[in-house]
């Protein structure tokens, strides 16, 4: 994570470890997906060349996010996703979060579901 705060510098106004491997104890895939929130998202310059110094490339553009992870067929350790400070995209990653973290109930329905949308994708 301290490179990706260093190669983005003061543009990201913070950096949070979101999904599954943000969650103690969850069943996750071995990448960290890390959140970015910037004043203003389309101001791309602002970010985009810090990650890719980093050989993270823009995968996704919508509206509300940017998409950065390895190029393909390169190993995945790590989704980089960049959002607007107070947005709903923020604030719905950080939420479902923490509610997680702290429901140990509800992160065990969750790895539940997560394990029986891989078994019906992927036999």
């Amino acid at each position: 994570m301290l490179r990706i705060k260093v190669a983005v510098g003061s543009t990201a106004e913070s950096l949070e470890h979101i999904g599954s491997t943000a969650v103690p104890g969850l069943i996750a895939k071995p990448v960290l997906d890390l959140q970015i929130a910037v004043p203003d998202i389309s101001k791309e310059a602002a970010y985009r060349r810090g990650l890719e110094t980093l050989g993270l490339v823009l995968w996704q553009r919508e509206t509300d996010h940017r998409f950065f992870r390895p190029p393909a067929g390169e190993l995945r350790t790590v989704h980089v996703h960049v959002c607007e400070v107070g947005s709903t995209w923020e604030r719905e990653h950080l939420v479902f979060r923490d509610r997680l973290r702290a429901d140990a109930s509800l992160a065990r329905a969750y790895a539940d579901l997560k394990l029986g949308l891989a078994r019906s994708r992927w036999p």
